[in-house]
């Protein structure tokens, strides 16, 4: 079934036998054998935040880090800005806030006009990074199995994920959460019993209640939404922007595209606004 939706779906998928994993991927244990998918890729997400900082700031756009909003402002019930712990910012606003709390006050001539509240909730997970021993096989590909995913990085770094909680936002990293995903891996790739433990970490995605992302403009003119991607964040990040530039400039958005974010409306959960 997972083989036929993916080719529903446009992309390559090919099975491989027993024979054919061991071969491909002598690290991990023995398995009746795999579905492929030859144009998956990865891409390390602090990096690219990083890089992406460094691009805006090249081309001149200011990067306000660790600058809080504190309000949305409005003029004649329109979005016209932000008040920010660094003063006022006019323009378009586009809410891209992944699983923070909002509850934005709206604000016009000085008066609150009620808040932002977005059906956005956090759901936790939690990750580790491991090392593996300089003779260990190395993974050449993600990973994926019942509960787990593998993700092999450079300098033999191997990321193991992650759960998933209804935790509030509780940031706490716990044993047993950890211990679970530890042993699951070593029961995927036994290499990685004797790894190095180089990391542990937790985070929150941001989930709508249907666990489809919010993008597009909302209720009030002037205020846009890309929120909610829970774990699709940085892999319908492209695509989101494009949608973006495409509503806040007038450019060309392809047909394909708009039709796929038709469900994705902010206005399918009504009173977003108040």
């Amino acid at each position: 079934p997972a083989a036929a939706a993916a080719t529903r779906a446009g992309q390559r998928v090919s099975s491989w036998s027993a024979q054919a994993l061991a071969e491909a991927e002598p690290g991990l244990a023995p398995a009746g054998g795999a579905l492929v998918f030859p144009e998956d890729g990865q891409v390390d997400a602090r990096a690219l935040v990083t890089a992406l900082s460094a691009a805006l700031t090249g081309r001149g756009v200011p990067v306000a880090a660790h600058c809080p909003a504190e309000a949305l402002l409005l003029e004649d019930g329109a979005v016209i800005g932000l008040r920010t712990a660094a003063g006022p910012v006019r323009g378009e606003v586009v809410l891209a806030t992944g699983a923070a709390p909002l509850g934005l006050p709206l604000e016009e001539a000085g008066q609150p006009r009620g808040r932002l509240s977005p059906p956005v909730r956090p759901v936790k997970g939690q990750m580790a990074a491991l090392i593996l021993p300089p003779d260990a096989p190395t993974l050449h590909r993600v990973v994926w199995a019942p509960g787990l995913y593998l993700v092999p990085r450079e300098g033999r770094r191997v990321l193991v994920g992650a759960s998933v909680e209804e935790a509030g936002f509780d940031a706490r990293v716990t044993a047993g959460v950890i211990a679970g995903l530890l042993a699951r891996a070593a029961a995927l790739c036994p290499a990685l019993a004797e790894a190095e433990l180089a990391e542990v970490w937790s985070g929150f995605r941001p989930a709508t209640p249907d666990h489809l992302p919010l993008i597009g403009p909302s209720e009030r003119r002037g205020l846009h939404l890309a929120l909610g991607h829970y774990r699709h964040g940085i892999l319908l990040a492209p695509a989101t922007a494009r949608l973006m530039a495409g509503w806040l400039t007038g450019a060309a958005v392809p047909e394909a595209l708009l039709r796929a974010a038709e469900p994705l409306r902010p206005d399918r959960f009504p009173h977003l606004t108040p």
